[in-house]
């Protein structure tokens, strides 16, 4: 099998832009491809999800344990021939970043995996080639095996990846030009997702047909044959016979691939809704998950469908239990402000989710019940509520931190709030929560 991580010196380095050129480049070489993307990230996943016969999953090691990970790796890889990896960040930043733990690193040392460097050649020389070595050695697993310049010409990449690989006896892989194909600057995206974006498939196309003959493919394959065993699949018992409710639609869709398939092996008959479209839950469900998304994107359409705000307050209010995380949450509030208007929502608690001025409360956190249950988590909204509607069932904390307050909901057995959980890195807590579903009245 081929496999292989792309990873980075920093952030902006182009690796998503980079990662979906190869993989379509080898899809047409016929190749069976997965793809993943390390860390806590929904965006990207989907841009892999352009490419034709792609899926993708996401491997973090904070929110879930190493065997979980590695589990989701092997299970994922399958029958394919190849498996790419795209890193996070720069390949060493990981926890509060002071640590590489958690980190592209972490996941790459843990599978074993050969990494191929991204480097964005615009503004650089030859003085990529110190940090380059530097990164290789800094620590003695690092597994380095090559390296692609990104956002060059023809003229510098030449030179440059010759005496750059002789400085520091790494693989030089080809270069990618500068292109306006494909657009990959707003995280923003809800507008329309990207495995639905038309011209966003046409510009990978595009990218691929010029980097087919700057990209040295066949030495990059030759480098990458992935030898390591990856038969390790982490057993999981059926616990629950019961439907749910999982909200995916134009306002909600931040749901990760294997969170669903863990629903599914724990025994969840999963039907899709969407909160937008629908006039009420389906008859027959005893439990909802409304993810996260872009819910004040879509404000007015959510608020003008009363029948389904109601349904979803008075299930909820009859017992249903409910994950609701992020633009989950918000949804559960009384109302959401947008552009100087407030919209109504489900109204089950009693805030108003405004816009603030940045990030509220960034990044990953661990989060204690006092009672047992202990998640971990990740934060990234840029909306709050009053801290009187926020929750205060959780403890939580930030990594590598003594800061702390409390957030979050804990009802009937599930789950409200700002930071968006990781199911399949929490089993017990799902099962607990299929189990409270499972013996719903309602």
């Amino acid at each position: 099998m081929i496999s292989f991580m792309l990873s980075a010196l920093q952030s902006g380095s182009g690796k998503t832009m980079v990662t979906v050129t190869l993989l379509e480049l080898l899809r047409r070489r016929g190749l069976k491809l997965c793809s993943f993307k390390t860390g806590p990230d929904y965006i990207d996943p989907e841009f892999h999800r352009c490419v034709e016969g792609v899926d993708t999953h996401n491997l973090d090691l904070f929110m879930s344990d190493e065997n979980t990970v590695k589990s989701i790796f092997a299970e994922s890889c399958g029958e394919k021939d190849c498996a790419v990896i795209e890193g996070a960040m720069g390949f060493y930043d990981g926890l509060g970043g002071i640590s590489e733990k958690a980190s592209s690193y972490d996941v790459a040392r843990l599978l074993r995996l050969p990494v191929i460097m991204v480097i964005d050649a615009k503004g650089l020389s030859f003085s990529v080639s110190a940090v380059l070595k530097s990164f290789a050695e800094f620590r003695r697993n690092a597994n380095i095996v090559g390296f692609i310049l990104n956002r060059t010409s023809l003229m510098m990449a030449e030179r440059m990846g010759k005496a750059i690989a002789a400085e520091t006896g790494l693989n030089y892989f080809g270069y990618i030009e500068e292109t306006d194909s494909i657009k990959i600057e707003s995280r923003h995206l809800g507008l329309i997702r990207a495995s639905e974006n038309n011209d966003l498939i046409e510009g990978i196309k595009k990218s691929a047909d010029k980097a087919a003959d700057t990209i040295k493919l066949s030495d990059m394959i030759s480098s990458c044959r992935y030898e390591e065993d990856i038969c390790y699949i982490k057993n999981v018992t059926k616990a629950a016979d019961v439907k749910i409710c999982v909200v995916q639609d134009r306002a909600f869709s931040f749901v990760y691939k294997e969170s669903l398939e863990l629903f599914e092996k724990l025994g969840a008959d999963i039907e899709f809704v969407s909160l937008i479209d629908d006039e009420k839950l389906p008859d027959g469900c005893k439990g909802l998950y409304i993810p996260g998304g872009y819910p004040e994107l879509y404000a007015k359409e959510l608020s003008d469908n009363r029948t389904m705000r109601e349904s979803v307050k008075k299930a909820i209010e009859s017992g249903m239990p409910v994950i609701a995380e992020c633009g989950g949450f918000m949804y559960l509030q009384d109302s959401i402000e947008e552009n100087g208007l407030r919209y109504e929502m489900a109204g089950v608690y009693g805030g108003c989710a405004k816009r603030t001025k940045g990030l509220v409360r960034f990044g990953y956190v661990t989060m204690d019940d006092g009672n047992g249950s202990i998640l971990n988590g990740h934060s990234f909204h840029h909306y709050d509520v009053g801290k009187e509607y926020l929750g205060c069932d959780y403890k939580v904390t930030k990594p590598m931190s003594t800061r702390s307050w409390s957030e979050a909901y804990r009802q009937n057995g599930g789950y409200a709030g700002f930071p968006h959980l990781y199911p399949a890195g929490c089993v017990s807590f799902i099962k607990g929560f299929l189990d409270s579903c499972e013996k719903t009245e309602i």
